[in-house]
């Protein structure tokens, strides 16, 4: 259990005849939200926590995503104690990844504020061929920039207003050469 449980073997082919009890060890919690210029951001955004190294893609792939709730966190309710984790936040096309503690006492959390500062920001609002805007809507987005090209979703808010996020990688200035937003109508 926990970091550096022992674990118990057996053969996959030769399971134990008796039942095998699994006994979750002692646990804190972690809660995280992604901010943007000191607000929460609350649509789109999932969260990962891993073990390993930071940026491990293959670790990051496989972990569970969990949303945030309306108040922009997510939250782990389950986490062992006295290591390190590193936390993912995914929103557009974009992450950000930081090592953190994890909670050194049983039912004790941890809070991490990640931020938007290391990341390309593009805001706007989204009408429809009506002029309304559209809310509350998932939308398909495709772009093309100096260093990267890719696409993903944005969801707008109860004006049509969006946040879509893409990492810098290796520029701090960039330029959008195609963007795309097309939303599939209901028939």
């Amino acid at each position: 259990p926990g970091y550096g449980g022992a674990g118990t073997e057996f053969a996959p082919g030769n399971p134990p005849s008796e039942p095998i009890v699994l006994q979750m060890p002692a646990t804190g919690r972690l809660t995280a939200r992604l901010l943007h210029l000191g607000q929460p951001l609350t649509r789109g955004v999932t969260f990962s926590a891993y073990l390993g190294k930071p940026g491990d893609t293959y670790q990051w792939n496989t972990a569970a995503q969990l949303p945030v709730d309306d108040d922009g966190w997510a939250r782990f309710p389950h986490v062992a104690l006295g290591g390190s984790l590193n936390v993912l936040a995914r929103v557009g096309s974009a992450s950000v990844d930081q090592s953190v503690d994890t909670p050194p006492g049983v039912g004790q959390e941890v809070r991490v504020e990640l931020t938007t500062a290391d990341l390309f920001v593009l805001t706007g609002r989204l009408f429809g061929p009506d002029g309304k805007p559209l809310t509350d809507a998932t939308v398909s987005a495709n772009f093309d920039m100096d260093i990267r090209s890719g696409g993903g979703q944005i969801e707008t808010d109860s004006q049509g207003r969006f946040v879509w996020l893409t990492t810098k990688g290796y520029k701090e200035t960039t330029r959008i050469t195609h963007l795309v937003f097309s939303k599939s109508l209901a028939r």
